[in-house]
């Protein structure tokens, strides 16, 4: 099965990881899964992803804010 979506990240923050459970990326666009934001711009990002087969808990992923001082905002919808 594959997920397709869409997401913007905006604010303040500097810093920030993806997180994945039961999924593997495919394609993703940044040189790795921890990645600078250009605080007050907004970063689009398409994800898609293959769910492992057999897996027992619900895929996920989500965006972790590494900068502790400053706001993260994301909006995710389906491609």
């Amino acid at each position: 099965s594959l997920i397709d979506v869409k997401c913007s990240l905006t604010g303040p923050a500097a810093r920030a990881t993806i997180v994945t459970s039961g999924m593997e990326l495919q394609d993703w666009p940044l040189p790795g899964r921890e990645f600078d934001l250009a605080p007050g711009a907004t970063l689009w990002l398409d994800i898609t992803a293959v769910v492992f087969p057999g897996s027992q808990n619900a895929p996920y992923f989500a965006f972790r804010n590494l900068d502790t001082s400053r706001l993260l905002w994301h909006q995710c919808y389906n491609n």
